[in-house]
């Protein structure tokens, strides 16, 4: 009965997430008409420097509303009181992570060489506590297993967001590309704040009264929440000093600042959300193996655990070769359909190879986190951001944008390596 509600979430989810992941690159292809690839560029930039701050605010906050809920369910204990102090605690990074992100939001703006960008950073510091409060209500609903209901919010978020974002850039856009950028952002915080709001009244609505025995402990709270929290933000910064560097790095190489701004943005914001759309499969799939592997861990049933590993794996497996297959065929006409006069066709292909290797370990991913070694998982992002980051700084000012493909390949592989090989000494133990 919970593998048939496994496969049929597992359904519904991934025809919400591909439609959404084509309205998604359809909008990129609108902003790329709208605002180019150097304006698609500097959009890039400035959400990978937000990225450290969701990040921050985030704090591991998903992870351990989905783990402390399932356990609660397990003992039999109040998952309204657990999943509260999730609310609370979500609440704290978030605000920390506003405040640093607005305080820092000068600095920020004259390392990626636009101050006028600060006000997109303060625009994007309202949406922090919006965003960590959805993390906590996404790994809530994913631990009971209603996770359809969470993605049917989602769903009118972003087609809101990106209808609330097309009008403001016809608004703002004649002002120029910094403001354009800024309306972006400026719909996306509208958008989340909406979200979180619909969501936890679905919430509030479908919330059962449960067992009032027992009070959540605070301390397991901590210990799942702070080492994940540390070792993704250690990731993230490393991450977001990477992205920022990679158009400087790509200038280094004999190209103008303008052109490297361009390179990045079609790489980036263009051939790489091809890649990854149908991603979103592994993607949904691990999110849901989490809580089950989890409850397989919680009852010792080592035996259903491997059986899910090994499906997961090899139907990611099969389903990413096809992908790959069909994207690294099809790559003129979806470059020509998506991002006409643009190179986005011939980094489409270059990077199809990669869907196997990136989709696998998406799945590998989650496996690991259900199996309570995120701590392992978020040691192997580390590595790879530090070596990517290493590859972007050595190879990246000789090698130009071969040097950055070959940066991405690089992590890919070296993450999956990692990654597999802790989940094979699991499961011979």
């Amino acid at each position: 009965m919970k593998t048939k509600k496994l496969v049929r979430d597992t359904l519904i989810l991934t025809a919400v997430s591909l439609l959404m992941r084509g309205v998604g690159l359809v909008f990129s292809s609108f902003l790329s008409e709208s605002i180019g690839a150097e304006g698609l560029g500097l959009l890039e930039l400035i959400l990978s420097v937000c990225g450290f701050a969701v990040s921050l605010a985030g704090s591991g906050i998903k992870l351990t509303t989905i783990r402390l809920t399932v356990s609660a369910q397990a003992q039999g204990m109040s998952v309204k009181r657990t999943v509260k102090m999730c609310f609370a605690y979500a609440l704290i990074p978030a605000s920390v992570a506003a405040i640093l992100l607005i305080s820092f939001a000068p600095m920020a703006a004259r390392m990626i060489g636009q101050s006028e960008a600060a006000i997109c950073f303060r625009l994007y510091a309202v949406s922090l506590p919006f965003i960590s409060l959805s993390c906590a209500l996404s790994g809530y609903f994913t631990a009971v297993r209603k996770a359809t209901a969470y993605a049917a919010v989602t769903t009118g978020e972003q087609l809101f967001r990106i209808g609330l974002t097309s009008v403001l850039l016809t608004v703002f856009l004649p002002y120029g590309v910094v403001s354009a950028c800024a309306a972006v952002v400026f719909g996306q915080c509208i958008a989340e704040a909406l979200s979180v709001l619909v969501t936890f009244i679905i919430y509030l609505r479908q919330r059962t009264n449960d067992n009032d025995m027992g009070r959540p402990r605070f301390k397991e709270l901590l210990s799942i929440a702070l080492p994940d929290s540390v070792s993704s933000n250690l990731r993230s910064a490393l991450v977001t000093v990477r992205q920022i560097l990679i158009p400087k790095t790509l200038k280094q190489s004999g190209i103008s600042a303008a052109q490297g701004l361009a390179a990045y943005g079609v790489v980036q914001g263009m051939a790489l959300p091809v890649i990854n759309f149908a991603g979103c499969i592994p993607s949904v799939f691990s999110g849901l193996l989490i809580p089950e592997i989890a409850e397989c861990v919680a009852k010792d049933n080592k035996k259903r655990a491997e059986k899910l590993m090994l499906k997961a794996l090899r139907y990611t497996f099969l389903f990413s070769c096809a992908v790959a297959a069909i994207l690294y065929g099809f790559a003129p006409q979806i470059g020509r359909l998506l991002y006409p006069d643009s190179k986005a066709a011939f980094y489409i292909r270059l990077l199809a190879p990669i869907i196997p290797v990136s989709y696998v370990d998406m799945t590998t991913d989650g496996i690991l986190k259900g199996l309570g070694l995120q701590l392992d998982s978020m040691r192997f992002n580390i590595i790879e951001a530090a070596v990517c980051l290493s590859m972007v700084l050595v190879l990246v000012p000789i090698w130009g944008v071969w040097g950055y493909v070959a940066m991405i390949f690089t992590g890919e592989i070296l993450n999956f390596g990692l990654s597999i090989n802790r989940l094979r000494k699991y499961a011979i133990k």
